[in-house]
């Protein structure tokens, strides 16, 4: 559902819908309004979100495994290529270093890559529902930028984790109380 949101709401990035896609989408998006659960059905409720993060996490990490080889294999290239300046002896050093430096830049981004339309139809999806006092939905546009916006913030905040990102509001927060 979040991969076809996604699509919707930024065709020109992530692709157009075909008829199959829009029917999938009304359904699926009917789907979601029959899950409504009692607050006694919170063992139901736990199960059915982390059934749900599932498809998330396996994007996740099979970005990480992809952007990492791809980063690593980068990093040893041109990591041995400036270690052998110093006749040779320094490529294996250097490809060693170059692989490790690059290997976990490109996990950090291949998982945000992945993770990213998963991000943006959640938040797509969501502001959906959100009506303006007259009870009209939200601008198209504005709902648009909104889901762009918000996915690429949680989509750091899986990816980088929410303790990282709030380290420096916490910290400017205790040095001014």
């Amino acid at each position: 559902l979040m991969e076809l949101m996604a699509r919707e709401t930024l065709p020109g990035v992530y692709g157009e819908l075909s008829d199959e896609d829009k029917v999938d989408l009304v359904v699926l998006r009917e789907t979601q309004k029959l899950r409504q659960y009692e607050p006694d059905q919170w063992p139901v409720f736990s199960a059915s979100a982390a059934a749900r993060q599932l498809p998330y996490t396996l994007q996740a990490v099979e970005g990480a495994v992809t952007g990492g080889l791809a980063g690593a294999a980068a990093g040893a290239v041109g990591g041995a290529a400036i270690g052998s300046t110093a006749s040779g002896v320094g490529a294996i050093p250097g490809a060693i270093t170059g692989a490790a430096a690059l290997g976990s830049r490109g996990a950090i981004a291949g998982s945000y890559a992945q993770l990213l339309p998963y991000m943006i139809g959640e938040a797509a999806l969501g502001l959906e529902e959100i009506r303006d006092v007259d009870g009209q939905k939200l601008d198209p546009d504005l709902r648009r930028g909104l889901a762009v916006t918000v996915g690429i913030i949680n989509s750091g905040a899986e990816v980088v984790g929410f303790g990282a990102l709030a380290s420096p509001v916490l910290t400017l927060f205790s040095d001014t109380v």
